[in-house]
């Protein structure tokens, strides 16, 4: 038993990172990363890079947006990564830096509660795939890498936290910043805690903090007063359950089905309704924290202090030097319990959305979606591995299986989203080159996110088409723009009509039918 103890002890690593790496699997395994989003990010990327050297002409409908806003980092990583590879790699390669960072930086996060937290970064990958990934919401993804390493920062620093330390947030702050803005404010406000709640404590910590973080609120300023987000009542939607409640009335849903979707959020797209991996995380949770608390009381009423130094002299022999205080106890379960709940009652009060105009979102939605997340991770610090090695090693066991089922799950997801997209796909080379297209007949909903719903800019990458339809250029929170007296979905200049699941019989005396193919009709514009 010491033997195999030995060999988990030294190989808990390698085992965690080879967990993380075979959830790379799917991504690198089908032709298409089906998101719903993922593709628009990805051409606008494209724009971002050749736009006024394309021959698809991006100058005379778009321009940058010179503004300090939130998402413009995965748009710069991905224009870098298509100097290099094409934009199907690049996605991918993109995909495979949130799930690797999220795997390390999550683990990094834990480990600042001590070593025996470490492993229960395992049970993080089952977050990996949750509704935001599915949705495309790669900005938001990859401010979750930021969150853990500045929370996990700020805590293994606690109480130490100086000047040098604060430089490095004040780097960290802006990035989380430009990622996702919600990102930031979740890191900020965990940050925060970790210096008030976590011991021992430091009364120039929090003030450190807050200079380090001034800049990134500087900018968010700047930018809810660009977006007029106060001025068109993005600010008092927010807030708007809350205030109802204050003032006596009901919430728009109940806290019981709330709580239910938290499950939705995190599971459904890829597990169905009712996913068999929730029916068996949940009680694993329970019995898993039944474990920690029954093994810390028994070391509390039974077994001397941890670190404890009194040693009786005549039992020491005379060779042995004596004993040393121990390293810095971890902060204890308060904060993260404290910070999941937090997270909690901003999921439950807080809007969905900040309004809608013109069918779009101009300041955000799926909060929801976003905050799903965040308690059961950041409520995974308070667990700690059993310190008995059998059942330390059945937990294990069990939680390779419950991953096991996930990625079956995911990769399942994967293969039949491939076969639609290669479907809707399919009349790419009759569409040419270097024209304006329309997509038309992709409504409704497919699960929790619908992958055909961007799955016209598909037909853009490195086509030099472009499509008159893009959403990202009628909102103000990304990097790619309209140019004034441009709107979207401008029909009157399109060149290909690109139908699915809609049978128009013609387009008019001026379309000529190119392709079709099932639920696939294309229609090009005669020169």
């Amino acid at each position: 038993m010491a033997i195999l103890e030995k060999i988990w002890r030294h190989g808990e690593g390698v085992l965690f990172w080879a967990l993380a790496f075979l959830y790379l699997v799917p991504v690198w395994a089908y032709h298409y990363v089906p998101t719903q989003d993922g593709p628009s990010h990805l051409d606008n990327a494209q724009i971002l890079k050749d736009l006024g050297n394309a021959v698809a002409g991006y100058e005379a409908y778009f321009e940058i947006r010179a503004d300090p806003i939130p998402n413009w980092t995965s748009h710069l990583l991905l224009a870098g990564l298509l100097y290099v590879v094409p934009p199907l790699s690049a996605e991918k390669f993109l995909v495979s830096l949130y799930i690797l960072g999220f795997a390390g930086s999550f683990r990094y996060f834990l480990g600042a509660f001590g070593e025996r937290s470490r492993p229960i970064s395992w049970l993080g990958l089952l977050f990996v795939y949750n509704r935001c990934f599915w949705m495309g919401f790669y900005n938001f993804c990859l401010s979750l890498v930021l969150v853990w390493l500045i929370v996990g920062f700020c805590l293994r620093r606690r109480g130490e936290l100086r000047w040098p330390h604060a430089a490095v947030l004040t780097l960290l702050f802006p990035l989380a910043y430009f990622t996702h803005l919600v990102g930031f404010v979740v890191a900020l406000t965990g940050a925060l805690g970790a210096s008030i709640l976590a011991k021992p404590r430091s009364f120039v910590a929090p003030i450190l903090i807050c200079l380090a973080a001034s800049p990134a609120c500087l900018l968010t300023k700047h930018y809810f007063a660009q977006t007029g987000f106060f001025e068109q009542g993005a600010g008092r939607r927010l807030v708007r359950q809350p205030l109802a409640l204050l003032r006596g009335g009901q919430m728009e849903s109940g806290i019981g089905a709330q709580l239910q979707a938290i499950d939705r959020e995190l599971f459904e797209h890829h597990a169905g309704a009712r996913p068999p991996l929730s029916s068996f995380l949940i009680p694993y949770f329970f019995v898993f924290s039944a474990f920690a608390i029954g093994e810390y009381c028994y070391r509390a009423w039974l077994e001397p202090p941890l670190g404890a130094t009194e040693v009786v002299e005549a039992d020491r022999p005379d060779d042995e030097p004596p004993a040393t205080p121990s390293r810095k106890p971890g902060p204890g379960w308060l904060f993260p319990f404290f910070l999941g709940f937090l997270m909690l009652v901003f999921y439950l009060f807080l809007a969905n959305d900040l309004g809608t105009r013109g069918g779009h979102l101009p300041h955000g939605g799926f909060l929801k979606a976003r905050l799903a997340l965040l308690p059961p991770l950041i409520w995974l610090a308070c667990l700690r591995e059993p310190a008995n090695t059998p059942i330390r090693l059945a937990f294990r066991a069990l939680t390779v299986v419950l991953l096991g089922v996930n990625l079956f799950l995911v990769t399942r997801t994967f293969q039949e989203d491939n076969k639609t997209l290669e479907q809707f796909t399919a009349g790419i080379a009759a569409v040419g080159r270097g024209r304006r297209l329309m997509a038309i007949g992709i409504t409704g909903r497919r699960r929790l996110a619908n992958p055909l719903v961007g799955a016209r800019h598909y037909y853009c990458l490195g086509t030099d088409n472009l499509s008159l339809d893009n959403y990202e250029a009628s909102t103000p929170h990304f990097p790619i723009k309209y140019r004034p007296g441009v709107t979207r979905g401008q029909r009157t200049d399109a060149e290909v009509l690109i139908y699915w699941q809609v049978s128009p019989g013609a387009a008019g005396p001026d379309w000529d039918l190119v392709f079709a193919q099932g639920d696939l009709l294309i229609y090009r514009r005669r020169r």
